[in-house]
């Protein structure tokens, strides 16, 4: 008999490798992955391999407020004071904030309905010493009511291929944002945050960085939806820097959610 566990975590990805384990030829036997860290210390836990599934992969430098994970495990953990206990296994760089015993058909990947995702630019004529690992350093042309105007039109459902970095072939290209804004948070700081039922291989940060073309250029926002329709990466703009991301929030059903028991 084994129990299911859904773990709500945050990491710093800036020293990680992203999510998931790689083949140690690709980044080099001292770079590790948020997956690998997390399996070793549930691992030494419950003194057998445990295997982690999250909601989706964050690439190289890419952080999570909340990412999504579930595992399976040997013996009931409600006697386990699991965060905790997982504490003295990890790096500083990744916490469990939540934990809960969750039923058998629940899957961080599969169960999904939605993610948000926030990107942070800082605009400032000087780089951002304390803030560097964390957001996009941008001292050029800023337009925020351009910004907006192209973020509204990229909400919707559309076959979003030409913001699709080359990675692992899918069935279909197409998918739903329900709500993409642009908002200011101090003089030089500003979030992107991006709504929708899924994403493609670096979907967000091509789309950060193609709206960044849109305003260097002074191309008009409606131009964003005959660029959709060409599903030509190559037309669209370059990939923003990945410390500027984060996975804010995923999102599954009420009913699902209500058969979690957290612990």
């Amino acid at each position: 008999m084994t129990f299911r566990l859904k773990l709500k975590i945050a990491y710093d990805g800036t020293d990680f490798c992203g999510w998931q384990k790689q083949n140690s030829s690709t980044y080099g036997k001292a770079v590790s992955s948020v997956q690998e860290q997390l399996e070793s210390a549930i691992s030494k836990l419950f003194h057998q391999p445990i295997q982690c599934n999250s909601s989706g992969r964050t690439d190289a430098g890419v952080h999570a407020l909340a990412q999504i994970v579930h595992c399976d495990v040997p013996r009931d953990p409600r006697g386990i004071k699991f965060a905790w206990a997982l504490k003295s296994s990890l790096p500083t760089s990744i916490a469990v904030k939540k934990v809960w015993l969750a039923p058998d058909d629940f899957h961080s990947l599969f169960s999904c309905e939605a993610k948000t995702y926030r990107y942070v630019v800082h605009t400032g004529p000087t780089p951002p010493v304390f803030l560097n690992r964390y957001c996009l350093w941008y001292p050029h042309k800023f337009d925020l009511e351009r910004l907006n105007r192209i973020s509204k039109l990229i909400e919707g459902t559309h076959d979003f291929k030409c913001f699709q970095s080359r990675g692992t072939e899918l069935a279909s290209t197409v998918r739903t944002v329900f709500k993409a804004k642009w908002t200011q948070k101090s003089k030089y700081l500003y979030h992107f945050e991006i709504t929708g039922d899924g994403f493609l291989k670096q979907m967000v940060r091509n789309i950060v960085g193609t709206q960044f073309l849109f305003c260097k250029d002074s191309i008009e926002p409606g131009e964003i939806i005959n660029l959709i329709k060409m599903q030509d990466r190559t037309l669209a703009g370059w990939t923003a820097a990945p410390q500027g991301l984060f996975l804010k929030k995923v999102y599954y059903s009420q009913e699902l959610d209500k058969r979690c028991l957290q612990i």
